[in-house]
């Protein structure tokens, strides 16, 4: 992983710092409880801004460290809601700004993980993203579960692969932690 540091860690102090564990090591489970938090009350705070602000520099600075997160937030997203949301924010911004650098280890995650798989289909800006990487996350989807197939999403007219509610409880109670590396 890289020596990234986002500006709390920088020139707030570990105190204020959501992604460093004690030992100064990265540690994404605070940062991605706060997103999910904030997601599921739909409340605004501080401490939630500093999260947004430091896993938008996070993203375009840091792309191992962004892909490390979203292992973690997947892992910990409560409801296909809070993973779609992952999906449409730090997701999309990583394969824009850095999708040549990631795809390769988003691919192999998705084969072994089928809620990152489904979290990966919900991704939208095929605009925006290089098509060489939007293409072969149209394949990382595929073999399914996706969220809806929707033409703006890599699962465009997967409609046979949509998850059920019966998957959908079988993979947020199943955790997977691929090795991102």
């Amino acid at each position: 992983m890289s020596a990234w540091r986002c500006l709390d860690c920088e020139f707030g102090g570990a105190e204020l710092s959501l992604c460093r564990g004690e030992d100064g090591g990265h540690t994404f489970e605070v940062l991605a409880d706060v997103l999910l938090e904030g997601i599921a009350s739909g409340q605004s705070s501080d401490e939630l801004h500093r999260a947004h602000d430091c896993l938008s520099e996070m993203v375009r600075t840091a792309p191992e460290s962004a892909l490390a997160f979203l292992v973690v937030a997947c892992a910990r997203c409560p409801t296909v809601e809070a993973l779609s949301v992952v999906a449409a924010g730090p997701l999309e911004d990583l394969l824009e700004a850095h999708g040549a650098v990631v795809i390769g280890r988003l691919e192999t995650i998705a084969k072994v993980d089928p809620k990152f798989r489904l979290m990966l289909s919900g991704t939208w800006g095929k605009e925006r993203i290089d098509p060489a990487v939007w293409a072969r996350l149209v394949e990382a989807v595929s073999a399914g579960p996706v969220m809806d197939a929707d033409a703006r999403t890599p699962a465009a007219g997967l409609r046979d692969k949509l998850v059920t509610g019966d998957e959908l409880a079988v993979l947020f109670r199943r955790v997977v932690r691929p090795d991102v590396h």
